[in-house]
């Protein structure tokens, strides 16, 4: 993430991003980590003006590829807006052809997501949501889960994890597990 001391003293034109100074970004390939064929190119906006809360990015999907693993978040809001290109919205267990001007919101406890390209051309998406200090990704189809902490990640088996200890808001402590 990007060091916010000093925005408030940039000068205003350093809080433009012209479309030449866009297209001259380098692409950063990003392969997640529990799906090979979810690879996605991609162009930091927010992280270029120290945005720390939100995230903010350019994304490209080639023909055959997905945006990511099927997910949830339960902390984090994701959302995207199709710029060109078409592509198939994975929501749930449903699909849904999408084409530019196409927008998806993804709140906390949202069904799971992702988005594939099975089409020609690539897919182009602009691509934002907030960034949480604490989140727990799911991911359905392989059967994990992820924490996040700061920039601490954890995975687990999502069907080994059990509760060990929970508070109770209010009445008796709840029951002890064997």
């Amino acid at each position: 993430m990007a060091d916010r001391t000093g925005n408030a003293n940039r000068p205003p034109r350093e809080h433009l991003l012209t479309a030449a100074e866009l297209a001259a970004l380098p692409e950063t390939r990003l392969e997640h980590q529990h799906n090979p064929q979810a690879v996605r190119y991609f162009r930091s906006l927010g992280d270029r003006f120290g945005f720390a809360r939100t995230g903010v990015h350019l994304v490209r999907i080639a023909p055959g590829s997905a945006s990511s693993e099927l997910h949830n978040h339960e902390m984090e809001e994701e959302w995207v807006y199709v710029l060109s290109g078409r592509g198939l919205a994975c929501i749930g267990e449903e699909r849904f052809e999408v084409a530019p001007g196409d927008f998806l919101a993804y709140p906390p406890f949202g069904p799971a997501h992702n988005i594939e390209n099975p089409f020609a051309e690539d897919i182009v998406l602009l691509v934002g949501g907030s960034r949480e200090d604490s989140d727990i990704c799911n991911y359905p189809r392989v059967g994990r889960r992820q924490w996040k902490t700061g920039e601490v990640r954890e995975w687990v088996e999502a069907d080994t994890v059990r509760i060990v200890r929970r508070k109770a808001e209010k009445g008796p402590p709840p029951p002890k597990g064997p």
